[in-house]
């Protein structure tokens, strides 16, 4: 009996270690497959450190252009604020600059109430002289060529002296004593061969002259035909003279109640070195229309290309101004 215990003992106790093997193993093969799923988030978190970490430089490096790039924007935005101080500027004076012209527009008579030296090319000087305590039928104006050796030749002696235009070569100038109170007289003058022509009215409406000049080029320029015995007056029709001809005729006429009153073809010296003056061939016109009771007026300007009044002066060909277009 003991024996047969002692072997079922001995069976059992076979098969309780055979079960621990059997578990030992299964528990080595879970902590081996423990380890390689470790082993694998290891290599994971590596590779998710190493991606954090290439990440991280390259928001640093995009930190980087983008702080250069608001850098090279904040200088832009400096320079531009500081061009734009100068454009400002530019503007003002650009302003400024038309308001005088403006104001030669509307007063077209030269102002020389004082003495003034023009230089010319050619080492001559034009020099207007004034004399506020001449008598009153003494010369008040005195317009004289003072030669480049030191020469001088009186041009011109009279009362008045309200309009002079100098050719562009400087070689020839005209000159007026226009004045709406009487009669007036206008000339121009050859520098070259120091000869005055009088620019006579025999084409002119009764009771008009020259107050206004504008070169179109060394041998052309413009007058504008004036009532000089009226306030009524305060413009008329442009005439074209050709120095070499020593003759005018009809450029621009205006229709009823309508007159020209001035025009100025502007000149690179009437803008600053800086300016992109653009094309400054053409002339400038500024006219007035006077309503049926001729109390009130109404202002206009037009500008014509210089090509074109050029052809118009060579053809004689003539052109009106109704207040709104030319035709």
């Amino acid at each position: 009996m003991k024996r047969i215990v002692s072997i079922i003992l001995a069976a059992l106790t076979t098969v309780s270690l055979f079960g621990c093997s059997q578990d030992a193993e299964e528990q080595i093969l879970r902590i081996e497959a423990l380890e390689a799923q470790l082993a694998e988030c290891g290599e994971a978190l590596s590779d998710a450190e190493r991606a954090i970490t290439e990440q991280e430089n390259a928001f640093a490096a995009e930190r980087e252009e983008l702080n250069d790039a608001l850098l090279d924007a904040e200088a832009k935005l400096n320079d531009w604020k500081s061009k734009n101080e100068q454009l400002q500027s530019t503007l003002s004076a650009a302003n400024q600059e038309n308001s005088q012209l403006r104001r030669q527009l509307y007063n077209p008579s030269l102002s020389t109430r004082s003495n003034q030296t023009f230089f010319l090319k050619n080492g001559s000087r034009l020099s207007i002289a004034y004399d506020a305590d001449a008598k009153p039928n003494d010369p008040h104006y005195t317009l004289t060529l003072c030669r480049a050796d030191g020469s001088e030749a009186e041009i011109y002696a009279g009362g008045s002296l309200t309009s002079i235009a100098v050719s562009p070569d400087e070689s020839k100038f005209c000159l007026t004593n226009f004045s709406i109170e009487g009669s007036s007289d206008a000339f121009w003058y050859d520098a070259e061969t120091e000869t005055l022509t009088e620019i006579g009215k025999d084409g002119l409406v009764p009771n008009c002259g020259a107050s206004a000049f504008a070169w179109l080029d060394d041998r052309y320029f413009l007058f504008l035909s004036q009532f000089d015995h009226g306030t009524l007056s305060l413009g008329g029709d442009v005439y074209v003279y050709d120095t070499e001809a020593c003759a005018y005729a009809p450029l621009i006429d205006c229709a009823p109640r309508v007159q020209i009153t001035a025009f100025l073809r502007p000149t690179y010296s009437d803008y600053r070195p800086d300016w992109d003056v653009g094309s400054l061939d053409y002339i400038l016109f500024q006219a007035v229309i006077w309503d049926e009771t001729w109390n009130e007026i109404e202002f206009r300007s037009f500008s014509l290309p210089l090509a074109e009044l050029l052809e118009m002066g060579v053809n004689n060909d003539t052109k009106t101004f109704d207040g709104e277009k030319v035709y």
